[in-house]
């Protein structure tokens, strides 16, 4: 049943106000990447594909795409394994330690972001990993950390136990019993830890500032250092691109894994 009350009304007119100013400055930034003129222009004037294809040619955003590509692959990959490992340190061995663990693993969530990579900055200086790819890798994969094992934890809570014992009374050792029995049943929780890692990484821009190099800026960063001094519709057909692609690989991993299923599920769990 519908709630006609008062109150219902209020909270779904706030809801559909923050739809709004989510989706609109999205079909803004469509619209205008689209725009025969060499400013932005609402509404675009005349249509054209011209800026799509000066920002697939433009070789720093190229760059700058492939630098975030291979930091977001390789940080949400380590980030899934250790949040694997987190996940089932907190629901098979914490024990008593499960709630203090939890804290520590989650803790990098309360540090504001901007302390966190100027703390990066000089750790990594003393270290020689500024202006590095590895540098760039570690401290992704820390921020998404505590995304991941959030993840695989709500996964292995739903999962019935029964199945591991009854696999361990078949004779299964730990190890064929984490293979073959966990990791395939925890699956969807593992590819959701992964697709939101790595778009965290894809779009973070405050470790990259404070991290990367002339070498190793990432594409976040080179639109950000050219936003400073000019907003143009090649920005915002690279911008389109990159929504364009997230959703595109949010609805394969739907399709293959269930993902949002899965957060449905967690959060009604």
């Amino acid at each position: 049943m519908r709630d006609r009350s008062g109150g219902g009304i209020v909270v779904r007119g706030a809801t559909y106000i923050v739809l709004a100013g989510i989706i609109a400055p999205v079909l803004l930034m469509f619209a205008v990447s689209f725009t025969e003129t060499k400013y932005i222009a609402f509404p675009p004037k005349g249509f054209t594909w011209q800026w799509y294809r000066a920002a697939v040619n433009d070789p720093e955003f190229v760059s700058g795409l492939s630098i975030s590509a291979r930091v977001a692959v390789i940080s949400s990959l380590l980030s899934a394994a250790l949040g694997i490992m987190g996940g089932l340190t907190l629901t098979r061995y914490a024990g008593r330690f499960e709630r203090p663990l939890t804290v520590l693993f989650i803790a990098p969530l309360t540090i504001p972001i901007i302390v966190y990579s100027l703390g990066l900055l000089f750790f990594f200086s003393s270290l020689g990993l500024v202006r590095s790819l590895l540098g760039l890798i570690i401290g992704h994969t820390v921020m998404t950390f505590p995304y991941s094992v959030r993840m695989v934890t709500a996964a292995l809570g739903r999962m019935a136990r029964e199945v591991e014992r009854a696999a361990a009374v078949l004779g299964a050792t730990p190890w064929q019993r984490t293979l073959r029995v966990t990791l395939p049943t925890i699956r969807p929780g593992v590819v959701a830890a992964m697709l939101f890692s790595f778009l965290i990484s894809l779009s973070n821009v405050t470790i990259a500032l404070f991290i990367s190099g002339a070498r190793t800026q990432t594409l976040p960063v080179i639109m950000f250092q050219r936003a400073k001094h000019e907003v143009s519709p090649e920005m915002a057909a690279m911008a389109s691109a990159m929504v364009v692609m997230t959703f595109a690989l949010m609805l394969v991993l739907e399709r293959r894994y269930g993902i949002y299923e899965f957060l449905e599920r967690r959060r009604g769990a």
